[in-house]
């Protein structure tokens, strides 16, 4: 009995302290969890049922509607000792807020004693001290933490649709937060007029000025002035007028920017051309884009167990969250300097009280609409049923978090409430619950643009608040929002950090130490708001994802508390090199800025590509095997088909929208005229974009990073052939400026690729009937468009208004981009060969196409696509073994899966 561990329980209700008794942790009917520090009681209390071995009758439980089995283990979290006398004066919140009520009013008497500014600043100098530690402190540790955040992310959901969901679920969320409180911060601003600067009445400055010959400028009674007088008079003698107040405030007037130089800005933030210049700067933004690149390079080039470069970047987070919060619990005192320093020359006292009352009416307000309305609602649309009890389960975290300011101490209790529902399985809830803690703060992305919104209003002088400001501080708030710590007042060093990034030339305002002041009233409405989003989203994450894949987190989660496994084949390797490969195609542009054009493309489609399949074709198709409209056999094809259909379908409207309104659109007697014709800003990126999808389609074709992709085709060969002519050409018309001739070409492929896949689309659905209408419609406009309109519009052109425009041209000019005339003659050879190997592949399929109509006649029905996949390994097996049988298989046989044959008994 003596190994057993003796727990000490509060009974909330009739307030007994003495309930004791020793759990048996061997006995899988107790609970195995942990003891909670409830700061709001200041006792340790126990949720769950145990047996005891001294149990008193009377004694009731708190929490008695659930059974624990396990916790993931948890961070060692040093509670308060509340024993000894005047321990709550121990306490940070009690501490701020003594220093705060200190601090204002040591500055209220300042203000009335009208100090010098030289007192002032003294006063404000501790403060000043611990803004310049945060400052050299934070841009590493937002290094640190969002590195490691996002290595931890791709090591936890690489392999499953729950991590990459949760992750997608996470920041969805945090930006609709952000976006919401930044509106209602807009909308309530006018609430008080912005402050203005004091200004400080001066005597009138007058002056003389002597010209370059000696003499004085003078005026005479007319008004002209000249340098004509010889000595300091009446009319040599001017007044200066300072309409900025740049002298007065020893400052300088700033340009205006224009908007392409802020965006231009911001595009160079978001790609630092020296990181360290970012780090000296401050630029959060530059940091940021960079330690999410470092983060997963730090995962995805290690081949061991363990990345030695990410526990490096754990220990360093660990050193400055240790600084930090160090730092943190010297914040009473720099309160205290701040705010009385700032208030001791501030005339304005009713006004800042004011805009201290607006922002915190801006974040208790949008966090309850956030909370109470959006959640309800989301929760509602995703569970179809009362949101509300399994909002009220959650209750109990919200008042621990309420008491405690802390998202990291109260995770126990998160977890327990969480389970108590038995609606979320023990492994999505450890894994989402456990991540969303350090990754998922959409109460702090909430808070933040409440905040910026608030330092811009009570900052002395004209301080921008333009669109591209509102930008980026939506996203710098959900960003910033990962990097937070869980750790009470941290929300202040990030909004410092945002701050400098947005305004580098402007000072944080002296309203700052307002901000730092009331952080311990807001940050306990952000830590609820953080919390409880961790459990509605651990509801939806388990209401989405089906039976089997929770086999497949349990595994993932013991595999990554484990240390994780590292394994990258030789085919994702390959795959990362296809945007380095790349050269700069274009002949009238920067090779560096084409290059960064790709990379963007390729990354841009990829991201693309992830939340098309991953928010709409998962669930749809899911959805489809639910009802059985779909076999599990055909889930792979459907997600391709549908994939295709949003990527070429979105290229197509693209493609549209560039060449409607052009006299060049499909008029092949303009595609050549004015050579060299420069593509404009819109055709390089389609050309970029469209480059990314067939490259893509290579990469899919072949499985090297998409395992989902399994389907194996008939004509791989044949599309192969396909794709690096296409890749050839475009290459090719990019270079030397075709862009006109090569967007129509795409254009009138389009057509066919989206009527293809939505027939295969109804194949897999088993809609004979609608299956054989679009298979009608692709035959139809196969010939129309890629044999007629292709020979007659596109090679037509190709041969001769290209001959006529380009090549007779450089002929009689001997050369252009100093290659010689003939060179030019067999480039445009080799480039209508090209366009010839297109049409030979269009006439190879016609033929297939017609040969599937000549059996639709005989049988009565439309036989499948040739071009279509095949059937998996089963379907192979039988190919071999009944080749006539295969080559008869209609629509309809195609949409249902045929059986193996038994091996025959020996």
């Amino acid at each position: 009995m003596s190994n057993r561990p003796r727990v000490v329980l509060y009974d909330v209700e009739n307030g007994n302290h003495a309930v004791s008794g020793y759990v048996d942790p061997i006995s899988p009917t107790e609970s195995e969890g942990e003891e909670v520090y409830n700061p709001i009681t200041g006792m340790f209390e126990r949720a769950g049922m145990s047996r005891f071995s001294n149990y008193k009758p009377g004694f009731n439980n708190p929490i008695q509607h659930y059974a624990f089995h396990t916790t993931p283990p948890q961070p060692e979290v040093v509670y308060p000792d509340r024993t000894r006398r005047c321990a709550f004066l121990r306490e940070p919140t009690t501490q701020i807020m003594v220093a705060a009520l200190a601090g204002l009013g040591v500055g209220m008497g300042l203000s009335r004693l009208n100090v010098s500014d030289d007192f002032s600043n003294i006063v404000n100098l501790p403060g000043k001290i611990f803004l310049q530690v945060l400052k050299c402190f934070v841009v590493p540790m937002v290094f640190t933490s969002l590195s490691t955040t996002v290595a931890d992310i791709v090591l936890l959901g690489k392999v499953s649709i729950v991590g990459t969901r949760t992750a997608l679920i996470f920041t969805a969320l945090s930006s609709v937060g952000s976006g919401m409180a930044l509106v209602i911060s807009m909308l309530l601003r006018n609430l008080v007029p912005q402050t203005k600067g004091v200004v400080v009445e001066t005597s009138s400055a007058f002056f003389d000025i002597m010209c370059e010959d000696g003499k004085f400028l003078t005026y005479n009674s007319t008004g002209e002035t000249s340098c004509s007088a010889t000595l300091m008079d009446g009319t040599t003698r001017f007044e200066f007028y300072d309409p900025t107040r740049v002298l007065l405030t020893d400052g300088t007037v700033s340009a205006v920017a224009t908007v392409s130089k802020q965006i231009t800005d911001i595009l160079n933030q978001l790609v630092p051309s020296n990181i360290f210049f970012s780090f000296e700067q401050g630029l959060i933004l530059s940091v940021t884009t960079f330690a999410i690149a470092f983060g997963a390079a730090a995962v995805k080039t290690s081949s061991r167990e363990s990345s030695p470069l990410l526990d490096v970047l754990k220990q360093m987070n660990k050193v400055f969250f240790h600084v930090i919060s160090k730092a943190i619990d010297y914040s009473p005192i720099a309160v205290a300097s701040l705010v009385a320093g700032s208030l001791s020359g501030q005339d304005m006292l009713g006004e800042a009280a004011r805009h201290v009352g607006v922002l915190i009416l801006c974040t208790i307000l949008s966090i309850i609409i956030f909370e109470l309305v959006f959640f309800p609602i989301l929760l509602w649309f995703t569970l179809r049923k009362n949101p509300f009890p399994y909002m009220h389960a959650m209750l109990p975290a919200a008042m621990f978090a309420l008491g405690s300011s802390s998202s990291l101490v109260t995770l126990p209790v998160t977890l327990r409430c969480v389970e108590s529902t038995r609606e979320v399985p023990r492994s999505i809830l450890q894994f989402v619950v456990t991540i969303g803690c350090i990754l998922h703060k959409n109460g702090s992305a909430i808070y933040f643009p409440c905040a910026l919104v608030f330092l811009v209003s009570t900052t002395h002088g004209a301080v921008p608040l333009g669109w591209l400001q509102l930008i980026l501080i939506f996203v710098l708030s959900v960003l910033g929002s990962m990097g937070t710590a869980p750790i009470p007042n941290s929300s202040v060093v990030m909004i410092y950090s945002i701050w400098t990034t947005i305004y580098p030339t402007q000072e944080v305002p002296a309203s700052y130490s307002y901000l730092v002041a009331i952080s311990w009233f807001l940050g306990r409405f952000v830590t609820v708001c953080n919390i409880v989003g961790d459990g509605y989203v651990a509801r939806i994450i388990a209401e989405q994802i089906e039976e089997e894949d929770v086999d497949d987190v349990e595994m993932q989660v013991k595999h990554c508390l484990m240390g994780g496994s590292h394994e990258l084949s030789a085919k994702v390797h390959a795959s990362r090199t296809l945007p380095f490969v790349m050269p700069c195609f274009l002949t009238e542009c920067d090779p560096m800025a084409e290059a960064k054009r790709f990379g963007m493309a390729m990354a841009g489609l990829y991201a693309y590509h992830f939340v098309v399949d991953t928010v709409f074709i998962r669930p749809a198709v899911r959805y489809m095997l639910r009802k059985n409209w779909l076999t599990k056999d055909k889930e792979d094809k459907m997600r391709e088909s549908l994939y295709k259909n949003a990527a070429v379908g979105a290229f197509h409207i693209f493609g549209l929208y560039i060449g409607w309104h052009e006299t060049w659109f499909l008029n092949k007697e303009e595609y050549f005229k004015g050579f060299p014709y420069v593509a404009s800003e819109m055709q390089r990126w389609y050309y970029m974009i469209y480059l990314s999808f067939w490259f893509q389609s290579i990469d899919f074709m072949l499985n090297i990073t998409n395992k989902h992709y399994t389907v194996k085709r008939k004509d791989n060969a044949e599309m192969l052939v396909h794709h690096f002519a296409t890749i050839s050409l475009m290459l090719f018309s990019y270079y030397v400026d075709l862009t006109k001739i090569g967007l129509c070409v795409l254009m009138i492929h389009d057509v066919n690729d989206l009527l293809l896949e939505t027939a295969k689309v109804f194949v897999y659905l088993q809609w004979e009937t609608v299956a054989n209408i679009f298979f009608a419609l692709f035959a139809l406009v196969w010939f129309i468009v890629r044999w007629f309109f292709y020979s007659y519009n596109i090679l037509h052109s190709a041969y001769a208004f290209a001959y006529r425009d380009i090549i007779v041209p450089i002929t009689e000019a001997g050369s252009y981009h100093g290659i010689a005339a003939p060179v030019w003659y067999w480039v445009w050879v080799v480039w209508f060969g090209f366009l010839c190997l297109l049409l030979v592949l269009h006439i190879y399929w016609g033929i297939l196409i017609v040969k599937m109509v000549v059996k639709a006649l005989g049988d009565g029905n439309v036989e499948k696509d040739i071009r279509s996949d095949s059937e998996g390994e089963e379907d192979e097996t039988a190919e071999e073994e009944e080749p006539k049988k295969q080559t008869e298989t209609t629509v309809a046989d195609a949409a249902k899966p045929r059986r193996r044959r038994a091996p025959k008994a020996e």
